[in-house]
Order: structure tokens, then C-alpha cells, then sequence
């Protein structure tokens, strides 16, 4: 395998803590809608709030961006509860 190939590779992968908040995020996402599309629907959601970005990469962003993701799902959330 050329370097060149090799760089590109390893540049386009995602650290594992990066990859671990986004995992978080989709696992309560699913518990809370019960639902893969409609969880995958609000996580590709675009915040607006939050410089246009997809709900998904805030939450893989950093832990503050992950918290900013799960407590958007606390309304939705309660009105699963009712």
C-alpha cells in the first residue's frame, strides 16, 4: 500500500472518543423513539443554534456538544412517558 493511501486512511478515521459519543447518542436516541428512522431523522436534524450542524457530529464533536444533543431529547422523552 502506498503512504499517500495510507495517510488518507488514517486522517479520515474517527477518534474512538468521537465515535464513542456518537454511539451514545444514537443508543438513547433509539430507546426514546423507539423507532430507527424517526432517530436517525432527529440526529441528521440541522441545529441551527449550534452553527448549522447535524445533531450527530455535535454530539461526536465533544462532551458539551453530546450534552447539548441529549438534552434535546428530554421533551421528547416526557412526551413518551405520558
Amino acid at each position: 500500500m502506498n503512504d499517500w493511501f495510507a495517510r488518507r486512511i488514517a486522517a479520515s478515521r474517527p477518534a474512538a472518543e468521537e465515535m464513542s459519543r456518537r454511539s451514545i447518542a444514537v443508543k438513547i436516541a433509539l430507546d426514546q423513539f423507539g423507532c430507527r428512522d424517526r432517530a436517525m431523522r432527529f440526529l441528521n436534524q440541522i441545529d441551527p443554534s449550534n452553527g448549522g450542524v447535524r445533531l450527530i457530529d455535535l454530539a461526536a464533536r465533544d462532551q458539551p456538544g453530546l450534552e447539548t444533543v441529549l438534552d434535546s431529547l428530554k421533551p421528547h422523552r416526557q412526551a413518551n412517558e405520558i
